[in-house]
Formats: structure tokens, sequence, C-alpha cells
């Protein structure tokens, strides 16, 4: 064993490769200082995580009363509005105005469901009961601040259930003017129901006034609410679908988060993001079923959403990837758009997610949606409903906060993933996968096992930490070594750090996780993945393939095929700053994950261009500049599994090629060019005629 310093991170060889970052004496590790909470409380955290959970940090090496004997040298009072927090709302009584304040409102992002405004992270709460008659809710600056103090935007927010959670009324952002004018000031009217209880978020974040004035007015008038959140929100509630190829109508307005698994590619933008959808749930065949989703307009109307259509099998606290797909929608008169199709299992039952994104910036456009589940009646055989993330393309996303989740083992198939290390079990790892976003910090991996009675020395665990992708997986880190065992019940917080595994994470980069038991004793087991904080060492590069981009694009010649994918590459629209303009080619198809190769000919000739992709279409294109604006594409086509490009070339000039799927696909592909011989790299040559 031998140990070097890296910066003021150290590095042990051994037969894995561990990483973790030391603390000069006398430092606090990774910056950790006790953090005042508005009740008074005291909790010890890194000023990031202070500022979050709206707190007030006291410095590194701060501590909490009885942290340590001897130790405890800070003491919390209470601070901020006392309706700083949404469980602390102050009752408003209807048709009575109420002074408030902002002074001293901490940081904080209450849900806005399916608003398409954003809301101003600093606020106070307020919450009244309905009538059944329609109420308006108005704030205004007070009285004796002049009227030349207002300006800037001020948000006002009425949801209809209680903090946990908070599901949408309507919203309203405007300059705040001073009372008791209130024709300029933020307000939100809403039809209530009698009984109900409504909470009111109010911000002047945009404002310079720390001081308002609220009032929930009864405008008299009688009215019939809408019912709060959807009956269909939670997959427990879905609505069975019991006629097929019969179109369904629905909607995800006001719907809240679901936490599922992953089963469609989505854009980056939408990395980590977990819907806001609605669920249905039908009864395998036994043969081949589609589900198909649109919108319900006409051909030729602008087609305001995107869609999310997953499948799963399984149970709901269980959810298992059955199919998925992610796209722009089309009209409903219009074949396309956002379908699946899967093969069913006589008497399963089937879950299915449905969820639309705002495409049009948010325009106050209503989420309808028409979905129809169909029978072709062909026979086939379906798949086993297995573990939910045997395979890596199923991994389950896991928070960095220190929070247990359980997992089992138990009908893991085998992974053909290099270990990262010597010495596994013979046959490789037979595990289950997760996923976590890196921080920038060094990243603590935590496993435990689930049954106390098996002995200790009996139970290995292994876990390997890869970047890159499913289809191309980079080792980071990987470990193999005995389990401590969770204490009862199962997830308590007390398990203390085994530090099973740490690695330096790259911010944003998302790192797959396998974690295999090696025992025939236990099954289960639970994982967490723990933010030190620390983030005073270098990340392992993931390198990226040289023809992701244009500059660095690779030299081909004719009459080779060359093999290649898209799986790796990053967006030319949100990783590298393209725009609209550089992403729709070749008509109106969709191309964002793209990667490049050039060609330089020797003589004046056609190029014939041939990419084979099947099952993904590509589009793909021959440029005469690395920019992609359209001025510069001189031909392209796509390959509906296979196509071709001709275009006249002239010698000594270096011709740029460029594939990436349709609608954000990713996929493997086939490269090969029919054209006059390569150059050579003389690409600057002087060309006698």
């Amino acid at each position: 064993m031998r140990s070097f310093k890296n910066g003021i991170c150290l590095v042990t060889a051994v037969t894995s490769v561990v990483l973790w970052c030391s603390v000069a004496a006398g430092q606090s590790r990774g910056g950790i200082g006790a953090c005042c909470l508005p009740d008074g409380s005291c909790q010890e955290s890194s000023e990031g995580g202070c500022t979050k959970d709206g707190g007030q940090w006291q410095g590194s090496g701060s501590t909490c009363p009885g942290s340590a004997p001897g130790r405890g040298d800070v003491t919390c009072e209470p601070f901020g509005p006392p309706n700083a927090r949404c469980e602390d709302a102050i009752a408003l009584t209807i048709d009575v105005p109420t002074q408030g304040t902002v002074d001293g409102a901490f940081v904080q992002n209450p849900e806005v469901c399916s608003l398409k405004r954003g809301v101003g992270p600093v606020g106070v709460w307020y919450r009244v009961v309905g009538n059944g008659n329609r109420l308006s809710a108005t704030i205004c600056g007070r009285d004796e601040v002049s009227a030349d103090a207002r300006g800037g935007d001020s948000f006002l927010v009425v949801y209809c259930s209680g903090c946990d959670p908070l599901i949408c009324v309507d919203s309203d952002v405007t300059s705040l003017g001073v009372c008791p004018g209130r024709g300029i000031n933020p307000q939100v009217d809403w039809c209530s129901e009698a009984g109900r209880e409504y909470y009111i978020f109010v911000s002047l974040e945009g404002s310079p006034l720390q001081d308002f004035q609220i009032v929930v007015d009864d405008l008299l008038q009688t009215c019939n609410a809408e019912p709060c959140g959807i009956e269909n929100d939670d997959c427990e509630n879905a609505i069975a679908i019991m006629t097929l190829d019969k179109p369904i109508f629905g909607t995800t307005e006001n719907a809240l988060s679901d936490d599922v698994p992953q089963c469609a590619e989505l854009p980056n933008r939408s990395r980590g993001f977990f819907p806001n959808g609605v669920w249905y749930s039908v009864i395998g065949t036994g043969s081949l079923m589609s589900a198909d989703l649109c919108v319900p307009l006409q051909r030729g109307q602008e087609v305001p959403f995107e869609g999310l259509l997953q499948v799963f099998c399984g149970d709901c606290d269980e959810l298992r990837c059955v199919a998925g797909d992610f796209g722009v929608l089309q009209a409903c008169d219009l074949r396309g758009g956002v379908d699946v199709r899967w093969c069913s299992e006589v008497g399963r039952e089937y879950l299915i997610l449905v969820a639309l994104e705002d495409a049009n910036g948010g325009r106050g456009l209503d989420p309808f949606f028409l979905l129809t589940i169909d029978d072709s009646q062909k026979s086939c055989d379906a798949e086993p409903c297995g573990l939910p993330n045997d395979d890596c393309e199923n991994a389950i996303m896991l928070p960095t906060n220190e929070q247990f989740v359980r997992g089992s083992v138990d009908g893991a198939t085998d992974d053909d993933v290099d270990p990262c290390i010597t010495g596994i079990a013979q046959g490789g790892p037979s595990g289950v996968w997760y996923k976590v976003i890196g921080t920038g910090n060094v990243l603590e991996i935590d496993i435990c096992g689930i049954e106390p009675d098996a002995p200790r020395s009996d139970v290995d665990g292994f876990a390997a930490v890869f970047c890159g992708s499913c289809e191309n997986l980079q080792c980071v880190d990987a470990h193999q070594g005995g389990l401590e065992f969770c204490p009862e019940p199962a997830g308590n917080e007390s398990v203390r750090s085994s530090g099973f595994l740490q690695w330096c994470s790259e911010e944003g980069r998302e790192y797959y996780i396998l974690v295999d038991i090696l025992s025939q004793l236990v099954d289960e087991f639970q994982i967490r993945v723990r933010d030190t904080n620390f983030n005073a060492c270098e990340p392992v590069t993931c390198a990226i393939e040289q023809e992701d981009f244009c500059e660095d694009a690779q030299a081909i010649c004719p009459f080779i095929t060359y093999e290649g994918h898209t799986f790796d590459a990053t967006s030319a629209y949100f990783d590298h700053g393209g725009t609209i303009d550089t992403i729709f080619f070749c008509g109106l198809v969709f191309g964002v994950y793209d990667v490049w190769y050039k060609y330089t000919p020797a003589e004046h000739g056609l190029l014939f261009v041939h990419v084979e992709g099947p099952p993904t279409d590509f589009v793909f294109g021959v440029y005469d500049d690395c920019d992609e604006a359209t001025g510069n594409l001189l031909a392209c086509n796509v390959a509906y599994h296979h196509g071709v490009v001709v275009w006249p070339v002239q010698a000594y000039e270096t011709y740029y090629i460029r594939i990436a799927g349709r609608n954000f696909t990713r996929g493997d592909f086939e490269l090969d060019l029919v054209a006059p011989p390569c150059a050579n790299g003389m690409e600057t040559a002087v060309l006698t005629e």
C-alpha cells in the first residue's frame, strides 16, 4: 500500500483505488458549522445547506449544544416573521385588512405546480377559510409609504391545500402600489369551497418595500368550486381503462410531482426531472399493446406541449419500467407524436403515467390530452416483470441528502460491465443500478445489510461508480468489502457512516452506481449517497468522444464503414449554446444530440454520404463550415433506418458531416462514403487544373 498527495486529497493505492480528501489540523471538516433555524433550533450543516433551509449560519467550526463533549458554543433564538413558514401561516378574516412584512423572511421555494410564472423565493404565509363564494386576495403597500416607492414585481399565490402538498389555484405578479388603491396591485380571484382552507404566499422579491397590507374580500358571488387536485394524480388512484381503442380525455393541470423511474430518455434540461403527471391502468391481453398520446387540436394549429408517456409493471411501491417515450406532441388528427408499444402478459396490470411540459415558454395554455390504448391482437412473448433497476437504463435516482433507499438484488441478472476492480467474485457482478447527480464535492456511498442475524464476516458488498452513458460506461471507482447491518427499524438515520466508497464528483455530471451483495444469506440492503460538502479535490475526467464537436471532427475517407453512436453526444442546443436555427435542419427535424465527421477530397467529384441506423431514425447533413447555421447547410436527408445525401465536392475543400437522432433520440449508426479519394490531410494544398 502506498499513499500520495493530490492537492490536499489523499489517494491510497491497493487492489482498488479509493479517494478521500484530508483536512489539515485545526480545520473544520468540509466547512461544517452551526445553523440557527427560524424556530430557534440548531443543526450542524454547511453554509449552503443552512441557507437552503432558511437558517443563519454561525461559521465554520461552530457547534450546536450537546453535539460533542465540551463543545456547543452557539445558542439560537427564533428570528424572522412569525409566518415565515407555510406551517405557521397567519389566519385571515374575510374583508378585514391585515398588516404584514417580509422583513427577515428567508429563502424558500414553494411548490408552484402548473403556474407559468415564477415565484419569488423570499416570502410569508397566510391562510383563509372559504365560504362558497368567489373570493379576491389583494396585497398593497402600507398607507404611510410614499407613492414613489412603488415599483418592482411582487408575487401573490393562492393554494387550495395544506402545506404538504401545495396545490395551486392561481397567482399574480405585478408592481406593488400604495394602499388603499388596489387596481394595480397583485390580486387573485378564485371560487372558494365552503370550509376549505386556502394558503396564500406573499413575496415582495422585486419590490423596494418590506411592509404590505393583505385583504381577502368576499365578492358575494356564489359559484361552484373546482375540486382541489386531480382524481388520478397518484399511482394508487390510477383510472382503470376498460375499453380499448377509445380516446380518453385528460388533463395534467395542477398535477403534483411523481418520483418514478425514468423509462424514456429526456433532454438535458429535464435531467433529474420528475414529471407532474396523471395515472391510468390497463390489464394485459397477452398480445402487443400500444399507448398513443396527442393533444385535441386540429391540423395546422400550433402544438403547445411536449409529452412524456411511461408504462410500468409491478405495483405503485415498486414500479418497473416497461416502455417510455418523450417528444413533441401532435394534434390528434395527425399520426405520430408520442407513443409506446409493449408486449403484454395476460392478466397483468400495467400502470401508465402521462405528463405534459409546456413547449411555448409559459403562455397559460391548458394542458389537455387524449390517450388511446389499443390491442393489436398480435401474440408475443412478454418479458417478466423483474427488478425495476436491474439494468443501467432503468437506474433509480438517489438524493444526496443522506436519505437511505431500500433495495434488493434478489433476481438480479448478470451485468456485462467492467467491474473496475480485480478480484470480484467469479462471474462478475449481478447487481442493481442507481444514479446520482454530482455536486462538485466528495460524494460518499454507504451500504448496510438488512438481515442483522447473518454473520458480518459472511456478507460482502460491492459498489462501482461510472460516468459516461449506459452504452459507454467509464470507471470512476469501485470497492468490495464487508457490510455493517442496519439497525431496526431499517433506514434509521443513526446508521453510522461506513464510507464504503467515496469519489470526487463533477458538478452536474450524472454518475451510475452498480450495487451487488456477494452473499447467499442476504438479498436486501439499504444505500445512501452523502454529500460531504468537501470540494478541495479534482474530479475524475469523463472523456467525451472526439467527434462530439465539429472542431474535433474525425477525418474519414471513402469506402470504409464507420460505426458510431450518439449515446455520449452532448446537446447542440442545451449544452453548448446553439439556437433553434442550428438544431432544426432538413426541414423541421429536431436533431439535438449530434456528432461530427469531416472529409477532404483530393479531386472534384460527387460525394455520396450513406447513414444506416435501425431502429433509430437519424437526420444528417453536409456543411461547408463548422457553424451549424442553416446558411452553411449544403444538403441533408432523414435516414428512416437508412438514407443517402449526394453533393458535388471540390478538391481540397473540407466538408463537415453532422449526424443526430430525430426528436431527442440516441442510437447506433453506420456511416460510409462513396466519393473521390481523401486528400491525405492536405486541406490547404493549391489545386492546379
